[in-house]
């Protein structure tokens, strides 16, 4: 189980801040023509995509790895090793929760 997870790592390190990039370097043209729609279309999709994917594997770790969500109003153990939530942890659900917000009300 350890390559698995050594993978999503890897993949939560590298696949946003490669899309990121991409979006950063390709231009979105407002009126583009032949292969310009090209250069659109790649930033229109990495873009959104790349939010995306932090976004799901944000609400994993703070679902599963850190039990966030069901401990949020708690002051128990969210795990043995840990303790309890910290703010920094409850900040981090908040944000979660309005980027999600953001990101339909973006789409929709």
């Amino acid at each position: 189980e350890q390559k698995v997870e050594r993978r999503l790592r890897t993949a939560w390190t590298l696949v946003p801040n490669v899309g990121f990039v991409l979006a950063a370097m390709v231009p979105s043209l407002s009126e583009s023509k032949g292969l310009q729609v090209v250069l659109t279309c790649v930033h229109n999709v990495t873009a959104p995509l790349s939010m995306l994917f932090c976004m799901i594997m944000e609400t994993v770790q703070l679902g599963y790895g850190e039990n966030a969500f069901r401990y949020f109003f708690s002051s128990e153990s969210s795990n043995p090793v840990y303790g309890p939530l910290t703010t920094y942890q409850r900040l981090r659900v908040i944000l979660l929760m309005e980027a999600w917000t953001a990101g339909i009300i973006f789409v929709s």
